[in-house]
């Protein structure tokens, strides 16, 4: 590589094209046809009546339990680096390319963010002009406070991940969410003035968390390890209730068997029978007297289901 851009847009472009084949071998025509179609024009005549002031199922929902999934999202999110184990021989050595590596791993969390609110702002909008009646600028602070207050716990909460661990590092992630819980509320029942301000230090603090975390460079290992956790949190989300079993097969009082011990599929078969067995436990699954944690552990589906993946 011939510099530390280019380092970095090679990482940018490996990942992207990583995620794309995770998707895609989740995702076939199948799945396209019956599954993600229908949702998307499901979503797109939804938005319509959102802007046509016709749809009924917003008024159903509370305000707060909006500004609630607001600040979830607000907590959710992590600065990338794109820093690797492999860095550890031959560009940490190198403190102006690490550096770089880091402002520009750093740069592209913050584009992200930007698209992040962008998207946000295209659901927001609509509810809170025709339905809630906020101005335009009462929203543009709102998503302007949205925005820089999700940047501002990200980094926050990279500083503090890297330097606790342990029983006090659980200890500062409540004190924190409980913190960051406040600040969102205060923001939101404060007058005008007072919202202005807490943005106004937001926005004023994220240069000092910015030089903090590029003096983080100890924490080499610890940013590697994250890095791993962001690259595969699609795959782990494909995954995170996969549990397939052939043994033991246990037919039930409806006519449908249950599998109690694991079997190793291909990673291409185990994803189209999540998928499959996801949607089927929504239509055919009744309630059970099971564990909840067995529940969430074993898939019920049709035998005939399983020859299509044989």
């Amino acid at each position: 590589m011939s510099s530390p851009f280019s380092l970095f847009w090679f990482r940018l472009k490996k990942e992207w094209h990583y995620q794309y084949d995770v998707f895609r071998s989740a995702v076939d025509w199948i799945i396209w046809l019956y599954i993600i179609v229908p949702i998307i024009a499901l979503v797109f005549y939804q938005y319509y009546l959102l802007w046509q002031g016709t749809a009924s199922w917003v008024e159903s929902v509370p305000l707060p339990f909006l500004f609630l999934f607001l600040f979830i999202l607000c907590w959710t999110g992590c600065i990338r680096l794109f820093l690797t184990e492999g860095d550890l021989l031959f560009l940490r050595q190198n403190k102006k390319w690490h550096g770089a590596l880091m402002r520009f791993g750093i740069l592209y969390s913050i584009v992200l963010n930007i698209f992040f609110t962008m998207m946000i702002s295209a659901i927001v909008i609509p509810i809170l002009y025709l339905y809630a009646h906020y101005s335009f600028y009462q929203i543009g602070l709102l998503l302007s406070f949205i925005y820089f207050y999700r940047l501002f716990i990200q980094f926050v909460k990279q500083i503090v991940f890297v330097s606790f661990s342990g029983l006090q590092l659980m200890a500062i992630k409540v004190v924190l969410f409980i913190a960051s819980l406040t600040v969102y509320a205060i923001f939101f029942h404060e007058i005008i003035l007072v919202q202005l301000l807490i943005l106004c230090i937001i926005v004023f603090t994220l240069p000092l968390l910015y030089r903090i975390r590029m003096k983080r460079t100890w924490c080499f290992f610890e940013d590697c390890v994250r890095e791993i956790q962001q690259k595969l949190k699609l795959i782990r989300c494909l995954f995170k209730r996969v549990v397939i079993t052939q043994q033991n097969l246990c037919l039930n009082e409806k006519g449908r068997y249950c599998f109690t011990t694991l079997l190793l599929f291909s990673k291409e078969k185990i994803i189209k029978i999540y998928f499959v067995s996801y949607y089927l436990n929504l239509f055919y699954v009744e309630k059970t007297d099971l564990p909840i944690y067995t529940k969430l552990q074993l898939f019920v589906f049709l035998p005939s289901f399983l020859s299509h993946f044989g």
